[in-house]
């Protein structure tokens, strides 16, 4: 990975992954809690390696991180999920809008 993260981001919004890169999105992917020493250790790379390309990953837009809920576990009876896919100007992002009915009283 280059020092410089614009040198791998082209104009055409697209970002060349190494194999390191790929690897650290494959761990995050099996479990994105685990500690970047633990990725380190797994991949053969340093600490330091793993925390800049994640940084780079994120800043680049190239992976995110997110937190998901099942809506009927949290009170809604009913939910409705609208995914955006924009791909103009600046990347892909997706956002979810969840809809329902909250009931605070329902039975577990």
């Amino acid at each position: 990975m280059t020092p410089r993260s614009d040198q791998k981001y082209s104009k055409l919004n697209s970002y060349h992954l190494d194999a390191i890169d790929a690897q650290i999105i494959t761990q995050l992917q099996v479990d994105g809690r685990q500690h970047n020493t633990e990725i380190a250790q797994r991949l053969g790379v340093g600490e330091a390696t793993v925390r800049k390309r994640i940084e780079c990953l994120l800043r680049n837009g190239v992976m995110q991180i997110g937190a998901w809920t099942d809506p009927l576990k949290i009170g809604y009876q009913r939910a409705h999920a609208r995914v955006y896919d924009q791909r103009a100007g600046q990347g892909a992002r997706d956002t979810t809008h969840v809809h329902g009915q909250h009931n605070p009283h329902r039975e577990k």
